[in-house]
């Protein structure tokens, strides 16, 4: 085999590593005694016993951005977040534990730039074949270990690895999967078995949200395909992303007002407890923190339960709507049909949760989003060269 090849063949092998890290649903959690271990489940459970709980694709990442740091982008991207954190620890210390809002868009980056040294065959093997089956092949092994043992939903190997916070986030991870494997092949020996385990999952996690939009899945193929030939289709994308855009901003408003005007008690736990946290958050409003979060922050001390609340208390109304909106124009870019899957996916799980802040499926959404993006631009511009 020539030079070239070799060199090939493992820069193949490297982005297919770095597409697996990312979607491998691993946690390492250090203990208040040093310790490591990979089976934490809640982000409440045992809480004295943890310092930090972090996804492994976060140390892949780490290293991604050591890599990257010769390109000026990344370095200024590096000074600005080391900017951001020294000025909290000086003069906010109660926001930090909102920095993770920063995973995202940082990953983004990183992951846009070092695209563009990927070839496009590997970015559709990364994304088309690895990603999705990693995610289905991890679901099967829950369901399967519920099965043997029937006393835990969130166990890989009992005793030693469990899915952080399985319950709440890894039926949307599941659900992009589905969005990749039915979007690329549209074949039903492939979408029906991935499509069922799925729904599966997300009914065995008690994960409401996404057991919602799995059981719409194949009412909205079907409108997709009948409106596929109508005007309306190349407003698709934008409507789909003003509508979840705006899910995320009003639907926790619109839940803790609701709750605060019928002044029922039992609204509290509306959600498995949001609601408590958004009267919460309401109770402690004021328009002075609207512009300076530190106001509000020191009276709200619990998880907001929604990526809103979450970028309020950390940067203020004004940067809160920019940040929304930047998430928008790059949704814009990606094909059709995915990038109105994803706004969907986003919308239902960033409204009541905070997907984007999740170090997991912050990392997975923003590799996928930053593949969808990198190939519709290739094939947009091979389809122009061919015209």
């Amino acid at each position: 085999m020539k030079i070239k090849e070799i060199y090939r063949s493992k820069k193949s092998y490297l982005t297919s590593l770095i597409w697996g890290i990312s979607a491998l649903p691993i946690f390492i959690s250090i203990g208040g005694n040093k310790n490591i271990s990979f089976n934490r489940t809640y982000a409440s459970s045992q809480v004295e016993d943890y310092l930090i709980t972090l996804p492994i694709s976060l140390i892949m990442l780490l290293f991604l951005w050591v890599v990257n740091l010769k390109y000026k982008l990344v370095l200024i991207l590096s000074l600005v977040v080391i900017y951001v954190f020294s000025l909290l620890i000086i003069f906010s210390p109660d926001r930090i534990k909102y920095i993770n809002i920063l995973i995202f868009w940082i990953s983004f980056c990183l992951f846009y730039i070092w695209l563009n040294r990927v070839s496009i065959k590997n970015i559709e093997f990364g994304l088309y074949k690895v990603t999705p089956i990693i995610l289905i092949f991890f679901q099967i092994i829950v369901l399967i270990t519920n099965l043997i043992f029937k006393n835990t939903y969130t166990h890989l190997i009992e005793g030693y690895f469990s899915i952080y916070n399985y319950e709440q986030y890894y039926s949307f991870a599941v659900l992009m999967g589905l969005v990749i494997i039915q979007n690329r092949y549209k074949i039903l020996s492939y979408t029906v078995p991935y499509y069922a385990i799925g729904l599966m999952g997300a009914y065995h996690s008690e994960n409401r949200s996404a057991e919602i939009i799995f059981y719409i899945y194949p009412v909205i193929l079907l409108f997709l395909f009948y409106i596929k030939e109508l005007k309306i289709w190349n407003r698709l994308l934008i409507y789909s992303i003003f509508t979840n855009c705006m899910i995320i901003i009003l639907l926790p408003l619109i839940i803790g007002v609701s709750i605060i005007a019928s002044g029922e008690i039992s609204g509290y736990e509306i959600l498995g407890g949001r609601g408590s946290a958004y009267v919460q958050f309401l109770e402690n409003f004021n328009i002075l923190g609207l512009i300076f979060p530190t106001v509000m922050i020191s009276e709200f001390n619990r998880d907001p339960h929604s990526l809103f609340f979450q970028y309020l208390l950390f940067m203020g109304f004004p940067l809160s709507i920019c940040i929304i909106s930047l998430l928008a124009i790059i949704l814009v870019r990606m094909p059709v049909v995915v990038g109105f899957w994803l706004s969907i996916i986003i919308g239902a799980s960033a409204s009541i949760n905070e997907s984007l802040s999740h170090p997991y499926l912050a990392i997975l959404f923003s590799i996928t989003i930053a593949s969808y993006i990198k190939l519709n631009k290739h094939y947009s511009v091979s389809l122009m060269e061919k015209n």
